[in-house]
């Protein structure tokens, strides 16, 4: 009878479910390092997950392995997104953000320039067509100026510190090299502290993935904030996994210029408003400049991309 019942028992168990998989592409940017502590801490296979990583150097490789259905997810900017969606209208969901520069990129000046009005008609460099020309534009708005009040200099923007005086007058560039400039005595004039949320990353689902996988998309997001929890609840341990995933020594590991965007930064983010800190607001800025600069040739639709109802329980 015992056996019976054991018998009858393992005829009607339900069988676990085979974990659902993503490939997800992303850079090593420092607002993303919670996918480190995921990892290392089981949180995919705790949510039903089977989570393949992939770096890349280059953002724009995300975007066509993306579109190639090479990839299920990436992390990019939402400029990125905007672009993923002028070539592919509908395609692509933005259903996250992880983060955005709060100061980690910037526009520095030789000494003699004290104000961004005294960059009109001097040369500025920059990665022209990217988001620091984005950011250079947004600088040049408060003082009622515009790209061609200045002379644009495309420049590998890491090398402007030494190309002051040289070769420019002023140019965009990123942490370590806006110290790096800093220390030569130049001006810092603008950061991405004084436009926050302007340039943000975010999480970019196909939107094939997210019809079939609805609840995969849900589970990922949980595994983000529960990781995102974990690094700032132990962060002597996070910042350890976190080094030996990049090599980096644990006093290295810093999110300096970086705001992290946790559950309640998210629901203000997916808010309708015109503000920067609103991908609506800093998503329509992207896609103006966008056009403006001629990179897009089909219309981004701001709203049609973002998709806020995964941040929601159901």
């Amino acid at each position: 009878m015992i056996v019976l019942v054991l018998l009858l028992s393992a005829c009607t168990a339900t069988p676990t479910p085979e974990p659902i998989s993503i490939k997800v592409g992303w850079g090593s940017w420092p607002g993303l390092y919670p996918l480190f502590v995921a990892e290392d801490k089981g949180l995919y296979a705790k949510y039903g997950l089977q989570v393949e990583h992939k770096t890349y150097g280059d953002l724009g490789e995300i975007l066509k392995d993306l579109q190639n259905h090479k990839l299920e997810m990436g992390f990019a900017t939402i400029n990125d997104a905007l672009i993923l969606d002028s070539r592919s209208p509908g395609e692509f969901k933005v259903v996250m953000a992880t983060d955005y520069s709060n100061g980690a990129d910037a526009i520095i000046a030789r000494p003699e320039i004290t104000s961004i009005a005294d960059l009109r008609g001097k040369r500025i460099g920059m990665g022209i067509g990217t988001f620091g020309e984005l950011l250079v534009r947004q600088m040049l708005k408060t003082e009622d100026m515009t790209i061609h009040d200045i002379i644009s200099v495309n420049v590998d923007t890491s090398q402007v510190p030494d190309i002051i005086p040289t070769l420019i007058d002023a140019g965009q560039t990123f942490d370590p090299f806006i110290t790096h400039g800093l220390d030569k005595g130049n001006k810092l004039l603008f950061s991405s502290a004084d436009a926050p949320g302007l340039i943000a990353d975010v999480a970019i689902f196909r939107q094939d993935f997210v019809e079939q996988h609805p609840e995969a998309v849900r589970s990922f997001i949980k595994v983000w904030f529960e990781a995102q929890d974990y690094w700032q609840a132990h962060p002597t341990e996070s910042n350890e996994i976190i080094a030996k995933a990049t090599g980096f020594k644990p006093s290295e590991i810093s999110t300096n210029g970086v705001k992290l965007l946790n559950l309640a930064d998210n629901l203000q983010a997916f808010t309708v408003g015109t503000s920067t800190t609103s991908l609506y607001g800093s998503g329509q800025i992207n896609r103006d400049f966008l056009i403006e600069a001629g990179i897009v040739n089909s219309v981004p639709d701001v709203k049609r991309i973002l998709d806020p109802s995964f941040l929601t329980e159901k």
